[in-house]
């Protein structure tokens, strides 16, 4: 899906089953379901499987200064990743931040994530939901918020400016989830001098800012 399948404010592009069916994405080398530099969607009720990603909304360049958000992944499930994540939000864009995102009573597990999170919020992301989600049985960290990974970071470093002023995920709510056995152990990535570092968080921010974390329950993970 890119910008074409945007709705408006008073009426979302909508994508879910049709009333008493279920419906599966299946992939094996690529993404599930990827959503580019859209606006008003909501992802609802869908299950995918296997691929690199299962559920990936990433923001460019291309849309310049445009106003990007009200993004709802709500009720879907995620399982069998073989690569990288389960549900991504990639804002790449320095020019305009992504707001208004939700991720709410979902489920992801069953992923190997390899150096990637389960569920990760990453660049230049302005205001988000991350509640009653259940992530559990993966091979890395559960949810992520992040900044300063270079994903948003101002392409001039001659201008005077921070680089990575708008490379921040801020101003987000993370509550009501349930985090539990996410552990490094049998990832290859984490394997060192003959055994594995357990290092895999439940809930991690990585340089994200205002946020609140609250009501989680989180056990059996690693950190």
């Amino acid at each position: 899906l890119d910008e074409d399948a945007s709705g408006t404010e008073d009426s979302p592009t909508i994508i879910r089953p049709a009333e008493g069916e279920k419906v599966v994405v299946s992939e094996e080398g690529d993404v599930c379901l990827y959503i580019c530099n859209a606006s008003h969607i909501v992802i609802e009720g869908i299950e995918t499987e296997g691929g690199t990603h299962g559920i990936e909304y990433e923001s460019t360049r291309e849309a310049k200064g445009e106003t990007l958000g009200d993004i709802t992944i709500r009720k879907c499930t995620v399982h069998g990743v073989r690569g990288i994540h389960g549900i991504n939000f990639y804002a790449n864009n320095d020019l305009s931040a992504v707001s208004d995102i939700t991720i709410e009573d979902c489920e992801v597990f069953d992923c190997e994530c390899g150096s990637s999170e389960s569920v990760v919020l990453n660049g230049n992301i302005d205001g988000f939901l991350s509640a009653g989600n259940r992530i559990h049985d993966n091979n890395n960290i559960g949810i992520d918020m992040i900044g300063f990974e270079g994903l948003a970071m101002h392409p001039d470093k001659d201008s005077g400016r921070n680089p990575y002023e708008a490379d921040q995920v801020r101003n987000g709510v993370c509550r009501d989830n349930v985090v539990y056995n996410i552990s490094s152990e049998g990832n290859d990535d984490y394997f060192e001098d003959g055994e594995y570092d357990l290092c895999a968080h439940g809930i991690y921010v990585d340089g994200g800012r205002d946020i609140e974390i609250c009501n989680n329950f989180i056990f059996n993970c690693d950190i």
